[in-house]
């Protein structure tokens, strides 16, 4: 694909999973996710983190890459957007978040709305919904997330064997003041397609497990992100919107060389929807170093054996998210 052409490349410097609650009483800003959840008394994202001198300092995609010009196929705005984004509240590598942020370019390319399945503080959603505001392309689009906020279920396969119930459990309180940290940060730019407060407007959240909330959701879908570790989790997400992205659209899976319930999951559905993998196939993005996503079939590459946290590999590298483009 000559889109591949255009992935980034950036360092091993990856965040971790500290998520930082934004309370002062110095400064305050009045802003609300949801009219009950109004957060206010804050100070700016960087300022909050210089002054409690606490938690991962504020870091910007810029910080995270060695890029040195606009990739083919961007234009330059689209690269002043994402060279702009935060990289925060979020679980994820650097490599897997730039994944997530190319992957939203790609889906702005087609019409549809964004799905996310999993996304804990919030770090993920915030980033896809900064780039696509930033770039004027979140316009006609509404942008659906799902979790439970109370961390993983029961496992109730064997498939699913070691996880625990309440893993990754990142509360909603934290999830809504992150996103409060984002609009800080992204009303502070220069020439603005829109504020941060008419961006939040395109969200929608639902509180549940997948398969109870996703179903009913959504028509056409630009871009798929399936988030639940688990095989039951994955399975449902897959099976509750896959079917609704749009050609051209990507799925991708954050822990699929993570997990291997997770692993399993995407081959199963893959196998029962009759995807192959000379239309689609499958991508593999490395841990660190260069973010160029491997294709899983022409490399040496081995899955994880288990749900233990270790991942797989790829051309001898750790490795964990994936995705696929619908044919």
């Amino acid at each position: 694909m000559a889109w591949m052409a255009t992935w980034l490349i950036v360092s091993t410097l990856a965040l971790g999973a500290h998520a930082l609650r934004l309370q002062s009483s110095e400064t305050v800003a009045d802003v609300s996710l949801h009219a009950e959840d109004t957060v206010s008394g804050l100070m700016t994202l960087q300022a909050y983190l210089e002054a409690k001198n606490e938690g991962p300092k504020l870091r910007y995609l810029r910080d995270l890459r060695d890029l040195k010009q606009i990739p083919d196929g961007w234009t330059a705005e689209e690269h002043k957007c994402l060279e702009s984004a935060p990289v925060a509240y979020t679980m994820k590598s650097a490599n897997k978040f730039v994944t997530l942020l190319s992957l939203a370019q790609k889906a702005s390319k087609v019409s549809g709305d964004i799905m996310l399945a999993g996304v804990a503080g919030g770090g993920d959603v915030y980033g896809v919904m900064f780039y696509l505001a930033c770039t004027g392309n979140l316009e006609g689009r509404e942008v659906h997330v799902f979790d439970t906020w109370e961390g993983l279920p029961a496992a109730a396969v064997e498939e699913d064997a070691g996880f625990a119930k309440g893993a990754y459990h990142v509360a909603w309180q934290e999830f809504v003041n992150n996103g409060v940290g984002y609009g800080t940060v992204y009303d502070a730019l220069p020439d603005k397609k829109m504020t941060w407060a008419d961006a939040m407007k395109h969200m929608h959240t639902y509180k549940g497990l997948f398969a109870d909330t996703m179903p009913a959701v959504g028509e056409k879908v630009a871009l798929l992100s399936c988030d639940g570790d688990m095989y039951q989790s994955t399975m449902d997400c897959l099976k509750s919107a896959e079917g609704k992205v749009v050609s051209g659209g990507p799925i991708y899976q954050d822990d699929y060389y993570t997990f291997s319930g997770n692993y399993k999951a995407v081959q199963d559905y893959r196998t029962e929807k009759g995807i192959k993998i000379e239309s689609a196939p499958m991508y593999i993005v490395k841990q660190g170093g260069d973010v160029t996503p491997m294709a899983e079939h022409q490399e040496n590459c081995n899955p994880p054996l288990d749900n233990s946290p270790s991942a797989g590999t790829c051309q001898g590298a750790a490795s964990e998210g994936g995705f696929w483009v619908k044919a």
